[in-house]
């Protein structure tokens, strides 16, 4: 008959032991939180180009801002690595020029979200344009009357 082998109390505590290290220690051996996301707030329903001053942040100078990740135009936040745009006025924005292309590679997410938010080409620029190389997405937000000839996609 083989003998039978029973776990010593020395075996039983140390492994009771590094279980308990291994919990402790598991909230800093997680994966990383999520990178964080500026809110940019636009304030204004004017868009200028050159851009507005006096602590007005248009949308213009907002998704420059998120573009570069910087404080480009500083009467809005710097943008970071995923950034929102949100609004703090409703109305219709009448663009005079077209819209910085919408290159965040992380992501531009524009939000109208509480606001009655319309984004006008005046029916003589294209309005928003997301190159390749970035990504973007509308919530609650109206784009009307944007132009773009001959088969230069939508607008």
């Amino acid at each position: 008959m083989a003998p039978t082998l029973a776990p010593c109390r020395w075996a039983v505590r140390t492994m009771a032991a590094a279980f308990a290290l291994a919990v402790l220690l598991l909230p800093a051996v997680q994966a990383p939180p999520p990178a964080h996301a500026a809110a940019l707030v636009v304030n204004t329903l004017a868009d200028a180009n050159p851009p507005a001053t006096g602590g007005l942040c248009s949308l213009r100078e907002a998704i420059t801002n998120a573009n570069n990740n910087a404080a480009t135009h500083p009467d809005c936040p710097a943008g970071v690595d995923a950034d929102t745009i949100m609004f703090s006025v409703s109305g219709t924005i009448v663009l005079v020029a077209a819209l910085p292309d919408i290159a965040d590679p992380a992501s531009l997410t524009i939000d109208g979200s509480g606001q009655a938010v319309t984004v006008s080409g005046n029916n003589a620029v294209r309005v928003f344009t997301i190159v390749p190389a970035g990504a973007g997405e509308m919530r609650r937000v109206s784009v009307t009357n944007g132009y773009a000839p001959g088969d230069a996609g939508a607008s």
